[in-house]
């Protein structure tokens, strides 16, 4: 056998001779191949908090290093790394940077200049939020730190957007916001249907069977539950159905929304079972409370599990479970049952009695089994409202038409009176959301409530905005990227923004708002 050894001369010679021989292919010797121009991406979810990493390529050789910008802040000087030999403009470059929490939604401008050239080359990229699931977090709160557009000094200037009109049955469920899309129940199809949150406009429909509660959406994925007594896993860009799991009874219901902690999924049902599932469709456990329904959505803190459960003869409490095994850690009855979500926040958790009590629980547990609220206050009617906490104060409505403030931790008594109040024309249902110094809330008298979260300096405090919509409003708002989102009880899909936008309707289902903001 005879074996040639060629210097590096020889084999780029005959490899020169095979790609004219083969046609000129450029792929058969990348490093030959036309500068290309230079251009800036950015991978990974751009939103306030999130991290991204910013590449450059096709950029000159004769800059060693760049200095990339997020706007006018300097992210710091990245290295240009050549690709190759050949060409001037083959230089890449990669700076990881996270993105600031207060950092405006909407357009900013990614900018690399040359610490050589002074050549400078920039792209522009939209600063998104998410509200991927009913609290915003897995431990629940309602509230989104990051809204800095709608404040208590313009919120008087909310006017509808867009909205698309009776095509939906949101009742207490709430649609959600990821990747700048909507998903919202739709009441015409059985479906969920995925709307494009700057337009209006339709996307598809999730091959969702009648699906039951607000959904929770992360990697791709919404996961809910449906009136056939299946928990189902749908892709979020295609609609297409990835997994379902049958409850062990067909007469068995989801009443509440999920929640996605640490790669698991957790839910209730009708029978009293609570599920730990992993994204993938695995179940790892399931628990059977005594007796009642599960009829709140869980929160998840600290590796602790806390949902609320109800009976027929209206008892029931908060349990706390340990979110790897399922075993019940602790529990506390409070009047009525739970049918609110739980919320943890600063040690504590919060949640709403049909009897109409408010109650606070050491998050801990308290060294026994059952377990006394460390305070509590009676209003005067039942509280299915979802608790909200912002900035150390805890928000929730009832059913006696008032949504009320308290210091959330506390008076140093038993029983702590509200900070302030907000009365409204009928029982409130809807589940408070809480963003930039402004606290949201629906009432059945079918206004949608402003009301500054720092209140008023009175016991009693004036709304800052209303808006009537067609119907009661059971559903919960939310907020994020400057933009109010309710789903009202009238079929209708709503929006709110600063000075209200003109957008043109995309879809046969968009219609004028109605004419009622006060």
């Amino acid at each position: 056998m005879v074996r040639w050894s060629l210097g590096r001369s020889a084999r780029s010679l005959i490899a020169l001779i095979l790609l004219v021989a083969a046609g000129g292919i450029l792929l058969a010797y990348p490093h030959a191949a036309r500068a290309a121009s230079p251009q800036i991406t950015v991978t990974g979810y751009i939103a306030p908090t999130a991290s991204i990493t910013i590449n450059g390529s096709g950029y000159s050789n004769q800059d060693a290093y760049v200095n990339v910008y997020f706007d006018s802040t300097l992210v710091g000087p990245a290295r240009v790394r050549p690709m190759g030999i050949y060409g001037q403009n083959e230089g890449w470059f990669r700076v990881p940077m996270t993105v600031s929490g207060d950092t405006v939604p909407g357009n900013h401008i990614i900018k690399a200049v040359g610490q050589t050239t002074g050549a400078v080359v920039q792209a522009s990229i939209l600063v998104h939020q998410n509200w991927s699931e009913f609290s915003f977090t897995s431990s629940g709160g309602r509230y989104n730190p990051y809204e800095t557009v709608i404040s208590p000094s313009n919120v008087s200037t909310l006017k509808p957007g867009w909205t698309i009109a009776g095509q939906f049955a949101f009742n207490h469920a709430a649609p959600v916001l990821v990747n700048g899309v909507l998903y919202a129940l739709s009441d015409s199809d059985g479906h969920f249907a995925a709307i494009d949150a700057a337009s209006g406009k339709f996307l598809w429909p999730l091959e969702a069977v009648n699906p039951t509660d607000t959904p929770v959406v992360a990697n791709g994925v919404v996961y809910f539950g449906n009136q056939y007594s299946q928990f189902e896993a749908a892709s979020a860009t295609t609609g297409s159905l990835l997994w379902y799991y049958n409850l062990p009874q067909s007469y068995y219901l989801i009443h509440n929304p999920p929640v996605l902690a640490n790669g698991y999924l957790y839910f209730g049902d009708s029978g009293g079972n609570v599920y730990s599932f992993t994204t993938s469709g695995t179940l790892t456990w399931t628990t059977t409370l005594p007796g009642p329904v599960v009829w709140s959505g869980p929160a998840v803190s600290a590796g602790t599990l806390y949902v609320g459960t109800v009976t027929t003869s209206n008892t029931g409490g908060l349990y706390a479970l340990n979110a790897s095994t399922g075993s019940v850690l602790w529990s506390a009855d409070v009047g009525g049952g739970v049918a609110s979500v739980p919320v943890v926040a600063n040690g504590m958790v919060f949640v709403g009695g049909r009897n109409g009590e408010v109650a606070a629980f050491n998050a801990s547990g308290c060294g026994n089994t059952t377990c006394s609220p460390a305070w509590s206050y009676m209003t005067g009617a039942a509280v299915v409202s979802s608790p909200a906490v912002a900035s150390g104060v805890l928000y929730i409505g009832s059913e006696d038409d008032n949504l009320y403030a308290f210091n959330a931790s506390g008076c140093g008594a038993a029983t702590c009176a509200p900070l302030w109040k907000a009365v409204t024309g009928d029982m409130i249902e809807s589940s408070p959301a809480v963003a930039n110094g402004v606290v949201f809330v629906g009432s059945n008298d079918s206004y949608l409530y402003a009301l500054p979260a720092a209140g008023c300096g009175a016991a009693t405090c004036t709304p800052l905005w209303s808006y009537k919509t067609g119907y009661q409003v059971w559903s919960s708002p939310f907020v994020a990227n400057g933009v109010v989102y309710l789903g009202g009880s009238d079929g209708t899909l709503y929006t709110f923004v600063p000075g209200g936008s003109q957008l043109t309707c995309h879809t046969k289902w968009c219609r004028q708002p109605h004419a009622g903001s006060r």
